[in-house]
């Protein structure tokens, strides 16, 4: 288990031998570890000098560790508030969290979670961007809004497995998250966020639509992001069925890329 006080992770694996618990230095530990070519370690805690020795056939290290009761617990999810298929999960997180604010101080950094109506709903907004995605869950009807950083949810979704159902629960001050072998705590923003109902039904309706292929506008979104200031901005201009992006940056230099629609 890990924990930087905003958001805490517990993974829990088969092993054999001694049990015993400590609190060792995540970054030695994680570099140590990466730097062995062997399959199976020994890990042997000497309680009384705090110091874990890591054993292989070749080698022998010794890290300096702390007593495991300065070390905050991870809760684990007891009574879910709602159970969601991991995979949509992680899904909706690609779809929304990008748009939440890039300032971390604002209440605009977070992504509003609930459920209305036995829908999950994800919801982010920041002076740029919009976005909001529903899911049908099974077994509850409506759970109150509560504010998770983005970067925090991005984080959350990449350490989950991609199989299995994925158990929430929202308590106050933090929500936590289970899925299979995984345990996450995150700490919850509070404060005022924006009625996305309100949001959504203010946006203009489309004066012009046009379709184009997943593939082609995001390989050529890539490619002129190569260009892209730090606000990411470029300049999309359509013609007919002509798509065209551009950007043009002194320091890096430009790109124009152009696909059929």
């Amino acid at each position: 288990a890990g924990t930087n006080l905003e958001i805490g992770i517990g993974y829990t694996f088969a092993s054999h031998g001694a049990e015993f618990i400590t609190c060792v230095p995540a970054r030695t530990f994680t570099d140590l570890i990466d730097s062995l070519s062997v399959e199976e370690i020994d890990l042997e805690l000497d309680p009384d000098n705090q110091s874990l020795t890591v054993m292989t056939e070749s080698s022998t290290s010794n890290i300096r560790c702390a007593p495991a009761d300065e070390f905050p617990d991870i809760p684990e999810v007891e009574e879910p508030s709602f159970t969601v298929p991991v995979v949509q999960f992680k899904e909706m997180v690609q779809r929304v969290a990008f748009a939440s604010s890039a300032v971390s101080e604002s209440n605009l950094a977070a992504v509003q979670i609930s459920v209305e109506d036995g829908k999950l709903i994800m919801f982010a907004v920041d002076g740029f961007h919009f976005s909001f995605e529903e899911f049908e869950l099974e077994g509850i009807e409506q759970l109150a809004p509560f504010l998770v950083k983005g970067t925090t949810l991005e984080t959350i979704s990449k350490i989950l497995p991609d199989e299995g159902e994925l158990e929430v629960e929202v308590q106050e001050k933090k929500a936590m998250f289970h899925c299979r072998d995984v345990d996450v705590v995150s700490q919850l923003m509070s404060g005022n966020f924006p009625d996305y109902k309100k949001l959504r039904d203010s946006l203009s309706p489309a004066k012009t639509t046009l379709t184009v292929g997943t593939l082609e506008l995001l390989r050529s979104a890539r490619q002129v992001k190569v260009f892209a200031s730090k606000t990411g901005a470029c300049q999309l201009e359509v013609k007919g069925m002509l798509v065209r992006l551009t950007v043009i940056a002194l320091e890096k230099g430009d790109s124009d890329v152009t696909f059929t629609a």
